[in-house]
């Protein structure tokens, strides 16, 4: 009796939510735009992009596990908007609807929200981990108080990470044609230079390291694999410019199989240091333009991985 009306309510909620996000965004790059001119006006740039970063992960939320959405739902709420296929006639929870609707129910917050959605589509997690965290630390101040500090680049990385989130969402087909994403030509001018930085920062770092190779002005402190065993968020490998070991940063995820024991282990890269050159790599992107791989399979540990989780046991 209530599926057709929760799946009405979850589109509408989350095509309001991403209606709502695109707004900030708009407002948010304008703003951008315009702190180019007159820096002084950057935190409202930081304030609506970071809303609208949270926004659109919340519609995600609500088109994927409506339920999920809200931190203080009654439980015959929470039954309703997870399991609507129990509810018969003699049930009368039309009182729960309008109590969503009219937003009576607290949303969940933002880091929540970052958690649910790395689970809903893994792929998120690799390529916008390291910098939602970076957004997350930032948004409180930057919509309640004052943002000392702030540099420019720090600005660009948010307005340029926040709209390829937006243009991977839009690659996902969740929501309707009303609310498909668009670039202006001032943003995609500014995407185009953003990636020629990065491009020329690898270039500098790699020269950097090169340099100090030649004047032998290198550390003897490599990654030591024996310290990271076991460790899920750290593995060791080959830097591309000393050829010593060095550290990637990331995180370990499971792969399972149908009907197969034990799991395959994938770690997925979001950063690299060496500590012998000096080489730094701050995000998958930049990983991958100094020609290095970005996932590695851990299989070999699988014996310590399934020993620390009592499902397997």
């Amino acid at each position: 009796m209530y599926i057709d009306e929760v799946e009405k309510l979850k589109n509408t909620i989350s095509s309001q939510l991403q209606t709502s996000a695109l707004s900030y965004y708009k407002i948010g790059m304008d703003a951008f735009h315009q702190s180019k001119d007159d820096w002084p006006t950057f935190q409202p740039a930081i304030g609506t992009l970071s809303i609208s970063v949270e926004l659109t992960l919340k519609a995600i939320i609500c088109k994927k596990s409506i339920g999920m959405l809200y931190s203080n739902l009654t439980e015959e709420a929470k039954m309703l908007l997870c399991y609507p296929e129990i509810f018969t006639g003699e049930h009368i929870l039309q009182r729960c609807l309008v109590d969503i609707k009219s937003s009576r129910y607290k949303s969940i917050e933002f880091n929540k929200a970052i958690a649910l959605c790395y689970i809903i589509f893994p792929s998120l997690k690799q390529n916008y981990k390291a910098f939602l965290k970076f957004l997350s630390e930032i948004r409180n101040n930057s919509v309640h108080l004052t943002v000392p500090n702030f540099q420019r680049y720090q600005l660009e990385r948010i307005a340029y990470y926040t709209t390829k989130l937006f243009i991977t969402i839009d690659t996902l087909s969740l929501f309707d044609s009303y609310n498909l994403f668009h670039t202006s030509e001032k943003t995609k001018i500014f995407l185009d230079s953003y990636k020629e930085s990065k491009i020329k920062k690898v270039e500098r770092s790699i020269a950097s390291a090169k340099e100090k190779i030649k004047k032998g002005d290198i550390s003897e402190q490599g990654c030591d694999e024996a310290v990271f065993s076991g460790n899920w968020q750290v593995m060791c490998g080959e830097c591309p410019v000393c050829g010593l070991t060095a550290t990637f940063f990331g995180d370990t995820d499971e792969i399972l199989y149908k009907n197969f024991l034990p799991p395959e282990l994938i770690f997925s890269c979001e950063s690299f240091e060496c500590g012998v050159c000096g080489l730094t790599l701050d995000d998958i992107e930049e990983i991958k333009l100094a020609g290095l791989e970005t996932e590695f399979n851990r299989s070999d540990e699988v014996e310590e991985w399934v020993g620390e989780y009592p499902y397997y046991n």
